[in-house]
């Protein structure tokens, strides 16, 4: 199976968020990751310092401000500013906070798989 066959059979959801006890820096937010074919099934969790690391990962490898024929460039973009802003006036943990969160945390996760999956962005030399 090549890896974009792979990514076909793939789905990520953001399931929940739960808030640990006596923390105000992060909530906890679960990814179920689902082989449809097989219906192998993975969870885990992962914080907002977990997907800002994501973001900087992924960004480090698009290495800004290359040339290719591919949707580099945009993704680039779209990458960093799916990662929401760090509230000013509010706790990580406040629930529209954490709402706001898992909504933008899913949409990464869909765009990260849809960039994967399209072949003509496996024609940047990246």
């Amino acid at each position: 199976m090549s890896s974009s066959g792979l990514f076909d059979a793939l789905s990520i959801s953001m399931t929940q968020a739960t808030l640990a006890p006596h923390s105000h820096k992060s909530a906890l937010y679960t990814l179920i990751i689902v082989n449809k074919e097989s219906r192998a099934s993975f969870s885990t969790t992962k914080t907002d310092r977990d997907f800002e690391l994501l973001r900087d990962h992924v960004c480090s490898v698009l290495d800004h401000g290359h040339s290719c024929d591919a949707l580099c460039p945009w993704f680039f973009v779209d990458v960093q500013q799916k990662i929401p802003k760090r509230p000013l006036f509010r706790k990580a943990t406040h629930p529209k906070v954490v709402d706001a969160h898992l909504r933008a945390y899913q949409q990464l996760m869909d765009i990260l798989v849809a960039f994967i999956k399209n072949p003509h962005n496996r024609s940047c030399h990246r």
